[in-house]
């Protein structure tokens, strides 16, 4: 099927689905004109592929812990990815943790826990969500994505 289509063909429907869903994400607020989501990494279909990164914001621009939202879409058939995705400093340098944050992370000499975490970097994400696109994505789907995420913005207020 791939050979059939074309990668030049399929590479352009899931560049114009990502470009569509991120124009969508970041024009969603909260009712008070907050944003709802924040974004990592590039906020075009530019130099990215056909996943996007992001965090859940509350009204008052906290985060929304990513298991919460990770929850909530199992709950509703939608599967996203969470966590800090396998590449160790990407996710830490993407949500600007700096160096001090870091060594204090280190200095507890054990895998930290969440409670560890939620102390040394207060406010600070301890990961993201992670929807991705691809061949078998549709406009449907993306408008239910974007509708799950407005729903969730209406239950964290």
């Amino acid at each position: 099927m791939l050979a059939s289509v074309g990668m030049p063909t399929i590479h352009r429907r899931i560049q114009a689905i990502t470009r569509w869903l991120l124009e969508r994400m970041q024009a969603l607020r909260h009712d008070d004109g907050a944003p709802l989501v924040r974004l990592y990494g590039p906020t075009d279909d530019v130099e990215r592929g056909g996943t996007i990164p992001f965090n859940l914001l509350d009204p008052a621009g906290r985060i929304v812990d990513f298991w919460k939202v990770e929850a909530a879409a199992a709950a509703r058939g939608i599967s996203v990815r969470t966590g800090c995705f396998c590449n160790p400093g990407a996710s830490e340098t993407a949500r600007g943790l700096t160096a001090p944050e870091m060594e204090a992370v280190f200095a507890l000499g054990r895998p930290p826990t969440v409670a560890d975490l939620r102390r040394l970097l207060p406010g600070r994400a301890l990961g993201a969500v992670r929807a991705s696109v691809g061949i078998a994505t549709n406009e449907r789907d993306v408008s239910r994505f974007l509708g799950f995420l407005q729903d969730l913005a209406n239950d964290i207020r």
